[in-house]
């Protein structure tokens, strides 16, 4: 179920996220799922404004979650250049926008490789 659900986000099937969720009350939000990522890291690295307003929603969700102890979704869409999902990301009290990756860089900052 966790790898159905990352590609739906993945793949932006808005309907799909929907129709787990739905019939899936108990299914975590969080869980890593395609390729080792949850779901809103996936919605926030391919631009699925859509996706991620659903998963912010869900009273589950944590939207700092790292990626493999590096990344937060808002990191992501930073990166990628997702500026309609880094604005919904914004909004939201929850997310930390000054969240160091691992090597230091934050959002703000930038993301350059090696130590700052």
């Amino acid at each position: 179920m966790e790898e159905k659900f990352g590609l739906a986000a993945y793949g932006g099937r808005v309907e799909e996220v929907k129709k787990i969720l739905r019939e899936n009350p108990s299914f975590n939000v969080n869980s890593p799922g395609f390729s080792s990522q949850p779901a809103l890291h996936h919605a926030s690295n391919q631009g699925h404004d859509s996706i991620v307003s659903i998963l912010l929603a869900h009273p589950d969700i944590d939207p700092n979650l790292k990626k493999e102890g590096r990344d937060t979704p808002f990191m992501i869409a930073c990166v990628c250049g997702s500026t309609s999902c880094v604005r919904l990301l914004l909004q939201d009290h929850r997310v930390k926008v000054n969240e160091p990756r691992k090597n230091g860089y934050t959002p703000l900052l930038g993301c350059l490789p090696g130590p700052p």
